[in-house]
Parts: C-alpha cells; sequence; structure tokens
C-alpha cells in the first residue's frame, strides 16, 4: 500500500512536471537522454552509499560523467556554414515535436515528421504551391475580397501573399502558440500582415462579430483536419459568417483520382450547406474546396494569377 502511494504521488508529480514543464521546453531527444542519466546518476548513488568497500563502484559515477560530456558536446556543435540539411530549431508543443531543418535554399518544418510549409531563404516566399492554391483560389473566385477569416496561420506565408495583392483586412487565427514563436524566430511572420490571435479557430469564429469576404481554413492536427472543422455545423457557422458573396476555401488532405473517403465527405457536407462547391487537387494529397452560396466564376484577371 505505501508503495502503490508513493507510485501515485509519483506520476501526479511526473504528469506535472513532463506535462507543463519538460514537453514545453524541451525536446523528446533531449527528456528522454536526461531522464536516462538521471535514473544512471541515482544508481551511482545507491551503490556507493551501499557498497563502500568495493573500489569498482567508483568508476560508475566516471562512466556517467564521460556519456553525459560526450552526449552534450555533440548537441551543442556548433553550426557549421555550408553544412546542409540541418535541423536549426526543435521544440515540443502541445499538438507535436516542431522540427525546422535548414537546406541550402529553403526552410522546411515538420511536425511529428510531417511537412507543415516552409519557404525560401532568399526572399521568404513559400517553397509549397499549397501556400500560394489557398490565397489564389480566395481571390480568383471572390467577386470582391476586402476581408479574410484565416484559421490555421503557421508560418505566416498565406496572409503575406493575401496582403501582396492588395488585401485590407486579415484576421488569423492559430491555435498552436509554439508554432507561432517558431516562425517568428525562423523570420517567416511578418507581425503587420495580420491580426493575429492565439485560440480555437471555430471558437474564435463563432465568437466574432464580423462578416468577411473568404474564409480560409488550413488547420491540421499533424496529418489530418480537426474533426469539429469538418462537420455540417461548423460549416453552417462558416456560413453565417461570410458576407452575401463571401466564400470559403478548405484545405484537405486526400485524393480526387481515384476519389479518397474523405473527400467525397467534406464534398457532400459542404454541399449540404452551400449551393456552390468546386474541388481542386494538386495531385499530392492536398485537395482545395471553395464554397458558396453565391454564383462562382473564376476570373484570373483581376489579380494576374
Amino acid at each position: 500500500g505505501k508503495l502503490s502511494a508513493i507510485g501515485t504521488i509519483g506520476n501526479v508529480l511526473g504528469t506535472f512536471v513532463f506535462g507543463y514543464y519538460l514537453v514545453q521546453n524541451y525536446s523528446n531527444q533531449i527528456i528522454l537522454i536526461s531522464s536516462s542519466f538521471l535514473l544512471w546518476g541515482l544508481f551511482c548513488g545507491y551503490m556507493m552509499i551501499l557498497k563502500k568497500n568495493t573500489n569498482r563502484i567508483y568508476i560508475l559515477p566516471l562512466i556517467l560523467l564521460f556519456s553525459m560530456s560526450a552526449f552534450f558536446i555533440k548537441t551543442n556543435k556548433r553550426h557549421v556554414e555550408n553544412e546542409f540539411p540541418q535541423i536549426v530549431n526543435i521544440r515540443n508543443t502541445p499538438f507535436g515535436e516542431l522540427k525546422a531543418i535548414e537546406y541550402q535554399d529553403k526552410i522546411e518544418v515538420y511536425n511529428n515528421n510531417i511537412i507543415q510549409g516552409g519557404f525560401f531563404k532568399s526572399n521568404q516566399k513559400s517553397a509549397h504551391l499549397f501556400s500560394y492554391a489557398l490565397s489564389s483560389l480566395a481571390l480568383i473566385n471572390s467577386k470582391k475580397i476586402n476581408s479574410v477569416f484565416l484559421m490555421g496561420l503557421g508560418l505566416g506565408l498565406v496572409p503575406s501573399e493575401l496582403r501582396s495583392y492588395g488585401v485590407k483586412t486579415i484576421r488569423s487565427v492559430e491555435i498552436n502558440e509554439p508554432f507561432l514563436n517558431l516562425a517568428r524566430d525562423l523570420g517567416s511572420l511578418k507581425e503587420k500582415d495580420s491580426d493575429i490571435e492565439i485560440n480555437d479557430g471555430r471558437y474564435s469564429l463563432f465568437k466574432s462579430k464580423e462578416k468577411y469576404d473568404s474564409i480560409i481554413v488550413d488547420a491540421f492536427l499533424v496529418d489530418s483536419s480537426p474533426s469539429h472543422l469538418n462537420t455540417k455545423e461548423f460549416y453552417e457557422l462558416i456560413r453565417n459568417k461570410l458576407t452575401q458573396n463571401g466564400i470559403v476555401v478548405l484545405n484537405s488532405f486526400g485524393f480526387v483520382d481515384p476519389v479518397s473517403m474523405t473527400t467525397k465527405s467534406i464534398f457532400k457536407t459542404l454541399k449540404s450547406v452551400f449551393t456552390q462547391v468546386r474541388v481542386y487537387s494538386i495531385n499530392n494529397a492536398n485537395v482545395f474546396f471553395v464554397a458558396s452560396n453565391s454564383q462562382l466564376i473564376t476570373d484570373r484577371s483581376k489579380y494576374n494569377i
């Protein structure tokens, strides 16, 4: 009973220490290896206290110190110019481990090893077509677009693209604050491009008193869209927050050739709320949906896209 009670206390303390401090501030690698070193240190102390007359016991802390030194020297290895690719930033978040990898001409960001975006170092423009697709689909399918609500800010590349085409009001919501901090550190996020809020996108849209010419949903939970952002109720909320000729642009994982179950499901749900629904694909598992209750007339000439 005493052992069980002590173990329970240890579990509670461990949950708070790991969940609210270690995971928020250190990478998984650092946490796991440091925990191993700590356990090894406790073992060394235990053996040295109980085995005082055994000279060989003293080699244990020497092994510990040597292994710790070797690890931290390797971890803190200086940045070597022109050595690519290399990890330039790594941090834990409540939604997975973020990792920024620098290549010769660009920086890519991964969440649990799933690509989340990237940009060229020379001009800080997106290195991926899906970033341009979100802004372009909103622009060419809108009769006018003065205001945008963006759900899923990420590296901040979409607001910069929209701003370059003259969109005046951009409100961006991101639930994962460490992702924003990473974008700031990497230099891809321009604070002036949008009004930024840390919140759940659906809740933020629900509380908003404004209506928007376009609502862009680019929110993912690592490799899939959160389930509460794929419901009829959510699409009805979007409809109520759009202006008379407003459109919604959704980014999703899926396929159109052959059509995946996810693509079919989102299309049918959108059709139950909006009269006009179009599907676009760039043949790399990204499927984009454009929906509105007004006639969708694609016009690339307005923005030279």
